[in-house]
């Protein structure tokens, strides 16, 4: 009984959980959310039309997530670190944001024909990507309002905001269905409103100040580039098999089946996410190994529970999908359990990432991330003449990627605890 109670002291008393629990909570309801939209959207569209809507989806985070440059977490850490310039970085990376932002999404605008004529489900369909740019636009800055919350600490409304923002797109969803109007593009346009509809709605959270604005942007562009070329890689690896397989002209049925998989399953690399947002702004650069062990100490219970969760989860999916997705969809229990096993390591191995990231180690995760996405490209690549193509192929191709990053960021970490100090 007296080391439950000091075990529970400790959660009370440690910032870690504290703050952890505010913001997993958020992105925990966010995510249930999300996953309870693509199960409906699954059920409604069928293999085909979820293919269309899994390769925009992806499309859209990829975009969004470089249209970001790296300025989300380097607000973040940067507003962190110096408190009384706040209002002067914000000022200036909400600057450099909007012209880069308008530069990228006119190269985006002209490569449309280029990109639809490479995506089997989007040939011909070059409206939707048109519609995809405000959407993009929107979510950029939506991305930068969060970043801001978190830098500001209002944890509360961060939450909030999460579970708003997939709230109004599931009822959205559904009233659409009950009006016969669900489309690919009335969802694109669903999924716009939310973002937009949220931002003015926190728009007085933006505090400018444009004192030493130009001193600034050396230092906000210098750390920016760095975790702009993580967020490449990592995004390009995790989002770059919808992608390949539309390009190597995979039946669309096939990617439709694999994109009702990964949706489920992604819910496990939400929560990596959402444990590496929360985590990254409390780390500080270690200097010794004894750094490194508090932090261990620290976080110890947040990653047992994200791994046991996530272990169960895995377990009883295979049969999920089958009990729910009989019918329009080849499902496998046996694929789906084994493409669910390299994200457990990887979930383990977040908390690698995130200690290369405080110590300042980046190009590590973003070297792991290429070598990565090359391995699924070079998998995917030897299945190219296979007839038919199968999922099992994308399976083994992603495995494989996932097996190289969490390896090589696991030895990474080594070799740099044995570089500290005791």
């Amino acid at each position: 009984m007296e080391r439950l109670s000091r075990a529970l002291k400790f959660i009370r008393n440690n910032h870690y959980i504290k703050d952890g629990v505010i913001l997993l909570s958020g992105n925990g309801f966010k995510m249930l959310i999300g996953f309870s939209l693509n199960l409906l959207l699954a059920k409604f569209f069928g293999a085909n039309n979820l293919a269309i809507y899994g390769t925009l989806v992806t499309i859209s985070l990829v975009m969004g997530n470089i249209s970001d440059f790296g300025y989300g977490n380097t607000l973040n850490r940067l507003a962190n670190r110096h408190r009384r310039l706040q209002k002067e970085i914000f000022s200036t990376i909400f600057i450099l944001k909007i012209v880069l932002l308008i530069i990228f999404l006119a190269l985006f605008y002209w490569s449309i024909d280029f990109v639809a004529a490479n995506q089997k489900t989007l040939e011909g369909r070059q409206h939707l990507l048109r519609i995809l740019i405000f959407l993009i636009a929107s979510e950029s800055f939506f991305k930068l309002l969060l970043a801001s919350l978190q830098a500001k600490r209002y944890f509360k409304r961060f939450g909030v905001l999460l579970i708003l923002n997939n709230s109004f797109r599931l009822s959205g969803v559904i009233v659409l269905y009950l009006l016969k109007r669900l489309t690919i593009e009335s969802i694109l346009v669903l999924y716009m409103a939310s973002f937009i509809v949220l931002i003015i709605a926190n728009c007085r959270v933006w505090n400018f100040s444009f004192k030493k604005i130009f001193k600034i942007i050396p230092k906000v562009t210098q750390y920016a580039f760095w975790v702009w070329l993580f967020i490449i890689f990592n995004t390009l690896f995790v989002r770059s098999d919808i992608l390949l397989i539309n390009y190597l002209k995979y039946d669309e049925k096939v990617i439709g089946n694999y994109a009702l998989m990964l949706y489920t399953i992604s819910l496990i690399s939400l929560l990596q996410m959402a444990v590496f947002t929360q985590l990254l702004p409390k780390t500080s650069k270690f200097t010794s190994r004894v750094d490194y062990q508090n932090y261990y100490k620290d976080i110890k219970y947040i990653r047992l529970g994200a791994v046991i969760l996530s272990s169960v989860y895995i377990i009883i999916l295979p049969f999920l999908l089958k009990l729910f997705y009989s019918d329009g969809y080849d499902i496998n229990p046996l694929v789906v359990f084994v493409f669910g096993l390299p994200y457990l390591f990887s979930l383990f191995n977040e908390f690698n990432c995130v200690l290369l990231y405080s110590m300042e180690k980046h190009r590590y995760i973003s070297i792991a991330n290429a070598l990565g996405l090359c391995c699924v490209i070079l998998v995917l690549f030897l299945f190219r003449d296979r007839d038919p193509k199968t999922i099992v192929h994308v399976v083994a191709a992603v495995m494989t990627g996932k097996i190289v990053v969490d390896s090589y960021v696991y030895f990474k970490v080594k070799q740099c605890l044995r570089s500290l100090p005791e």
